[in-house]
């Protein structure tokens, strides 16, 4: 799906689809981390862990919106604590869901990251 708005000089998700993100002008086919500032590939395998969620707190979110392909995947209990206990809001969603709601974040200048899971990653 395409999706537009404008960025004013920060990322912004363009389009999805199966198994990839369209940011600015790059397809990514892979796990990721965007931040309105900057894009990194996500090390995140099927099952989430607390060394998983270490590249996310380094951005130092306001709100974090994970993006699953694969919604039988939700993350542990644990996951959702390691947020909460640093005051981030966390959400969880399937791909579309995240990619418009990083949007709408940023463009309310938010400091948000969508933590995105494909179902594979290559």
């Amino acid at each position: 799906m395409k999706l537009t708005l404008e960025s004013r000089g920060k990322h912004l998700i363009r389009g999805y689809a199966a198994g990839e993100v369209r940011v600015d002008d790059q397809t990514i086919h892979y796990n990721c981390l965007i931040a309105p500032d900057q894009i990194a590939a996500w090390g995140a395998a099927e099952h989430i862990t607390m060394d998983d969620v270490q590249p996310i707190l380094a951005l130092a979110p306001e709100v974090v919106i994970m993006g699953l392909e694969n919604m039988q995947q939700l993350p542990v209990a644990a996951i959702y604590a390691a947020f909460l206990e640093r005051g981030i809001g966390f959400e969880v969603m399937n791909i579309g869901a995240a990619c418009r709601t990083f949007n709408i974040l940023m463009a309310e200048d938010r400091r948000v990251v969508a933590a995105l899971l494909f179902k594979s990653s290559s």
